[in-house]
C-alpha cells in the first residue's frame, strides 16, 4: 500500500480512536435512568406535560452538560411522546430526536394556555376521548389502537412528519421564542466536543453565520472531510485492483476486502468526525446516517463476496482439485450461489433501510420472479441439471464418455452446460438439462476393458480348421498376461451370407481407453497369424457365379 494511504489511515484511525472521546457526565441530580422514569402518556394532557417539562431539562442538560452522542434520559422521555410507527430505520433515532425536540420548542409558547385545554385522564374515562388536537394547530394526540404501545396518547406520526415545517413557521412569530429555541440555534451552529467552543468564537461572523441550518464553517468543514474520504478511498481503491490483478494466489489477493473495510471505515469515520468534530445535525446529519450506512452495507456486502470467492480457490487449491475437475467446478459454483445469496439479502437489508415496506417487495420479487422463470425456463432446466450432474457425479472432467451419439473427453461441467472434447479434437457443448436426461456411458470408470472381435472365416474353411483356430486362440489368450482367462470363450456362433462366424469374448485388465487399443491391436495380430497358420483366410463380400449349358433332348427319328 503506498506510505501516504498509510499516513492518512493512520491519522484517521488515531483521531477516531485514539483521540481523547468527550467523557460521557454523569447525570444532575434527580434524575433517573430513562427505564426506570418513562413518562405518563395516558392522557393528552399527560403526554404534552411530559414534552414540555422534559424540553426543560433537556435544555439545560445541554447548556451544563455540552452535546453528547447518545440521548440523555429527559431527551429519550421527549422521544417516547411520539408515535414512531412507520419511521425508516435508518435513522430513527436523530429523526425522532429532532421532532421532538422541534416539536417542544413549538408548543413552548402558550404552554400553559394548551395544557388547561388538554383532557386529563378522569376526562378521557368519562368522555372516551380517542384523540385531541391542540387548538389552532394541526399538532393531534392520538390513542395508539395495536402493537407494544397500545393504549398510550402520543403525537400522531402525521404530527411528527410536519413539525420541520411547524418549526421554521413558528421561528417567524414575534414573542414566540423560548429558550429552546435558543438551545436549538447553539445546538445547531457549535462546533462538537473534539472542536473548543473558543475555536469557533474566534472565526470571522460570515463564516459563523447559518446557511441552510448549518453555519458557513460547518460546510465547509463537512466538504473537506467528504473530500478527503474520497480522496483517500480512491488511492485504496486503487492500490487494491492493482495488487489483485498481480497476484496469482488467491489468498494472498486481499486488495478487495482492504478496499471493502475501507470503504466501511471511512463511512463510520466520516460519519463520527461530522458529528464530534463539526457537530453537523439536523436533515444533513440524517442523510450523512443514510449515505454511510447504505455504504456500510455496500462494503459488508463487497467484502463477503470477496472472502467467499478468495476462500472457495482457496479450498480448491487445498484439496488439490484442479481448476477444471468436478470438485474445483462445484466449489465455484456454490461460492458463485453463496455469494448470489449476499446480494440477496443486502438488497432486502437496503430496502429496510430505507422504508421500503418488504411485503410489497417481496410480492413484487414473487411475481417477477416467476415471470422471469417462465421467460427463462431453458436457462433454469439447464441449472438444475447442473446442480444434479454435481451431486449424482456421473462424469468427471478428463473422463471419456460417451453421451448419447456423442463420445469424447469431458472438458468442463459448467452451472449450464458441459463441455465435451471429441477425438477429431472437436468441442461439443451439451446442455445439462439434456446431460441429465440421457445415458451417459462412462469409459474410463470401467474396471476392465471387453475384447470382442467377430471372425468371419470364408466357406472353404474346414470344421478341423476351426476348431484349430478355436485352440490356439484360446490359448494365446490365456499366455496373455493382461487378459482375464475367466470366462474366455471362442464361439463358432453363425453361418453368415459369405462368411463363418467366430465370435472372440475376453476381458482385457486395462481400463484407460489408450492402453486398451494397444493392447487390443496386439492381440489383434496374433489372431491374424493364427488364422493365416491354420490354412485358413478372412472372408470378403464376393458372390460366386456358377455356368451351366442344357441340352435339348434327342430328336425322335423320321418314319
Amino acid at each position: 500500500m503506498p506510505y501516504p494511504v498509510v499516513f492518512l489511515v493512520i491519522a484517521l484511525w488515531m483521531a477516531l480512536f485514539g483521540a481523547t472521546a468527550p467523557a460521557r457526565a454523569a447525570d444532575p441530580p434527580g434524575h433517573l435512568p430513562f427505564l426506570l422514569s418513562m413518562p405518563d402518556v395516558s392522557s393528552p394532557r399527560a403526554t404534552l406535560d411530559a414534552l414540555l417539562s422534559n424540553a426543560e431539562l433537556a435544555r439545560h442538560d445541554f447548556e451544563t452538560l455540552g452535546p453528547t452522542w447518545k440521548p440523555r434520559p429527559a431527551l429519550l422521555r421527549m422521544m417516547s411522546t411520539l408515535d414512531t410507527d412507520g419511521v425508516p430505520s435508518a435513522h430513527r433515532l436523530l429523526a425522532v430526536a429532532l421532532a421532538a425536540t422541534r416539536l417542544a420548542a413549538v408548543l413552548a409558547h402558550g404552554a400553559q394556555d394548551r395544557l388547561a385545554d388538554a383532557p386529563d385522564a378522569a376526562e378521557v374515562g368519562a368522555r372516551s376521548i380517542e384523540s385531541w388536537r391542540v387548538p389552532g394547530t394541526p399538532i393531534v394526540i392520538a390513542r395508539v389502537k395495536s402493537g407494544p404501545r397500545a393504549g398510550q396518547f402520543l403525537f400522531t406520526p402525521e404530527t411528527m412528519e410536519i413539525t420541520d415545517e411547524l418549526y421554521a413557521v413558528a421561528r417567524l412569530i414575534p414573542g414566540g421564542r423560548s429558550g429552546l429555541f435558543r438551545a436549538i440555534d447553539e445546538w445547531s451552529y457549535a462546533p462538537g466536543p473534539l472542536i473548543p467552543r473558543s475555536v469557533i468564537a474566534g472565526l470571522p461572523a460570515p463564516l459563523r453565520a447559518p446557511v441552510a441550518g448549518q453555519a458557513v464553517w460547518q460546510w465547509i468543514g463537512l466538504a473537506v472531510l467528504l473530500a478527503a474520504a474520497i480522496f483517500l478511498f480512491l488511492r485504496i481503491l486503487r492500490w487494491g485492483m492493482r495488487h489483485d490483478e498481480r497476484e496469482t494466489r488467491p489468498l494472498r489477493r486481499y486488495g478487495h476486502p482492504v478496499v471493502a473495510l475501507s470503504l466501511m471505515a471511512l463511512n463510520v469515520g466520516t460519519l463520527a468526525l461530522s458529528f464530534f468534530a463539526l457537530k453537523i445535525w439536523g436533515d444533513v446529519m440524517m442523510t450523512l446516517i443514510l449515505i454511510m450506512r447504505l455504504s456500510v452495507y455496500i462494503g459488508l456486502t463487497w467484502l463477503m463476496i470477496a472472502v467467499i470467492q478468495r476462500g472457495a480457490a482457496g479450498i480448491v487449491i487445498l484439496r488439490g482439485a484442479g481448476g477444471s475437475s468436478l470438485d474445483g467446478q462445484l466449489i465455484r459454483v456454490v461460492s458463485t450461489l453463496l455469494s448470489i445469496a449476499v446480494v440477496l439479502a443486502a438488497v432486502f437489508f437496503i430496502a429496510d433501510l430505507v422504508g421500503i415496506p418488504l411485503g410489497p417487495l417481496l410480492a413484487g420479487l414473487g411475481i417477477g420472479g416467476f415471470a422471469i422463470a417462465l421467460a427463462v425456463r431453458s436457462t433454469l432446466e439447464n441449472v438444475i441439471g447442473g446442480l444434479t450432474l454435481f451431486a449424482d457425479r456421473p462424469a468427471r472432467v478428463g473422463e471419456f464418455c460417451r453421451v448419447g451419439s456423442e463420445s469424447g473427453t469431458v472438458e468442463e461441467i459448467g452451472l449450464r452446460t458441459t463441455k465435451l472434447r471429441r477425438l477429431d479434437d472437436t468441442l461439443v457443448t451439451i446442455p445439462n438439462a439434456e446431460m441429465a436426461q440421457i445415458r451417459i456411458e462412462n469409459v474410463t470408470r470401467r474396471r476392465k476393458s471387453l475384447f470382442n472381435p467377430r471372425l468371419g472365416l470364408r466357406y472353404e474353411t474346414t470344421g478341423a480348421q476351426i476348431k484349430e483356430i478355436q485352440e490356439r486362440i484360446l490359448a494365446m489368450l490365456a499366455s496373455h498376461p493382461k487378459v482375464v482367462t475367466e470366462g474366455a470363450r471362442v464361439r463358432f456362433t453363425s453361418f453368415g451370407d459369405y462368411t463363418l462366424n467366430l465370435d472372440v469374448f475376453a476381458y482385457v485388465e486395462e481400463s484407460r481407453l489408450p492402453d486398451f487399443v494397444r493392447v487390443q491391436e496386439e492381440l489383434n495380430l496374433r489372431v491374424m497369424e493364427i488364422v493365416q497358420a491354420a490354412g485358413a483366410a478372412f472372408a470378403f463380400p464376393s458372390q460366386t457365379n456358377y455356368l451351366a449349358r442344357d441340352s435339348l433332348p434327342a430328336a425322335d427319328p423320321q418314319p
